[in-house]
């Protein structure tokens, strides 16, 4: 469990340099909207796409919010 309190991070949001999406993560999206929309796992990390960041930008320790290719490499 992720304690948002303690100034931890959410794994595989945030990259070092990239200061929008992952190229590769928004690729990846495309790609599993055709060929894994009945795996659940898909679609928590869809809805973390859309909670993560904010919370990030919340606590101030992550310059890019963003998700990384990581996010969901393994999901499907």
């Amino acid at each position: 469990m992720i304690h948002f309190a303690e100034g931890k991070v959410v794994p595989c949001f945030g990259h070092a340099v990239l200061r929008q999406p992952d190229p590769r993560f928004i690729a990846q999206k495309r790609l599993l909207r055709t060929i894994c929309l009945t795996i659940p796992i898909v679609q928590i990390v869809w809805d973390l796409f859309e909670l993560v960041p904010e919370i990030h930008g919340f606590l101030g320790k992550v310059k890019n919010p963003w998700p990384n290719v990581d996010a969901h490499s393994g999901a499907c």
